[in-house]
């Protein structure tokens, strides 16, 4: 085992990183470390990002196809970093803080080394260049890539663990009279390759996630360091002035106690926006209500409502119609014999001249002829 800092300072980066992975049981394992096995793995990290800066594993003038398969794991030593730093608890605000601010710069190297070697591609890669760029853009949006990236995590989980699985049983069967080493039904450089690039994308997705987290701890902290910063040199201006009056002392006390709730309630308000942003649990209610959400218009009405409507309707219409037959039938009866006479001749004439515009079969087509 590795107790001290110089045994640390002789491995070699292989022996460094595998150490590392024996820590943390693996690169997934970073959350459940312990206090004590996340500082030793930190200790570990520090001498690998050493070595890989004095070996110049990465140019700027490289991309993912330059490296060797064996040298992409080494891609995950910031990452890795900013993983154990932001699970350290500490009850210090100071000290937290110095963590977050750790954990931030790790995200940041690790997504630009992957931006660097082209490992962020289509909605990763605009996503980080809109970060980095600033620009907010539609909240609507944002939480649709969120929730994007959310599920493409979720299917990398699985491919990673199916492709573990695979690795475990070739090992073991390559490690027995004619088990496959590589190839088909075995594990190869391809494998291995396309295995390690799973991996940088989930990590890449994970600090993307973390990044906007993050910010917005560090200004809590800040907010926190700054109220025991105040409330310090508060309680020395007590000490230093305590010959002064008890009136001023008391109207400062309270002061400074209103400025310490207000900043408690804004923090308290930051920490609620911060809950509501770490789980995805609003948008997965959301998509769970509009599962079934009907694709049409649902009625307003029922049958039975729509029936009396149309009752009442027809009963108007019919009274309106026995109302004009009724003044029709009194305007008839007030004519005399020659104005009826005079009228049905005017009706025929009507007739007989819309007959002459209209022949029969003037709207008959070739296609159809009628006459």
């Amino acid at each position: 085992m590795v107790d001290t800092a110089a045994d640390v300072g002789n491995l070699s980066l292989a022996a460094a990183y595998d150490r590392v992975n024996e820590l943390l049981d693996g690169p997934d394992g970073t959350s459940a470390a312990s206090p004590d096995t996340a500082q030793e793995a930190l200790q570990v990290l520090s001498h690998c990002e050493l070595l890989v800066q004095r070996a110049a594993l990465f140019s700027s003038n490289e991309d993912a196809d330059d490296l060797i398969t064996s040298q992409l794991k080494y891609l995950l030593v910031p990452f890795l970093q900013a993983e154990l730093h932001s699970s350290l608890p500490s009850r210090d605000p100071a000290a937290r803080l110095r963590h977050a601010q750790a954990a931030s710069e790790g995200y940041c190297g690790y997504l630009q080394r992957c931006q660097q070697y082209g490992l962020l591609r289509g909605p990763l890669a605009q996503a980080y260049a809109a970060e980095e760029a600033g620009s907010a853009g539609d909240p609507g949006t944002a939480r649709v890539q969120r929730i994007e990236r959310f599920k493409r995590s979720r299917a990398l989980a699985g491919l990673l663990q199916q492709m573990r699985g695979r690795r475990r049983q070739a090992d073991e069967e390559g490690g027995t009279e004619g088990g496959p080493p590589g190839g088909v039904g075995g594990w190869d450089e391809e494998d291995e390759r396309r295995l390690m690039l799973l991996q940088l994308e989930a990590a890449a997705i994970k600090a993307l996630d973390s990044r906007p987290t993050l910010r917005q701890e560090q200004q809590l902290l800040q907010h926190a360091v700054a109220l025991q910063q105040s409330s310090g040199s508060s309680s020395q201006q007590q000490q230093q002035g305590s010959s002064s009056s008890f009136r001023d002392a008391a109207r400062q006390d309270q002061q400074q106690q209103q400025q310490r709730q207000q900043l408690q309630h804004q923090m308290f308000d930051k920490l609620a926006g911060i809950a509501g942003q770490l789980s995805l649990t609003g948008d997965r209610q959301a998509i769970r209500q509009q599962v079934f959400r009907p694709s049409h218009i649902l009625p307003t009405l029922s049958v039975e409502q729509q029936g009396a409507i149309e009752f009442a309707q027809a009963q108007q219409r019919e009274a309106r119609q026995a109302q004009a037959a009724a003044a029709e039938a009194a305007r008839k009866a007030a004519l005399t014999a020659d104005e009826a006479d005079e009228e049905e001749v005017a009706r025929a004439r009507a007739w007989d001249d819309f007959a002459d515009d209209n022949p029969r079969g003037w709207g008959n087509s070739k296609l159809r002829p009628c006459a």
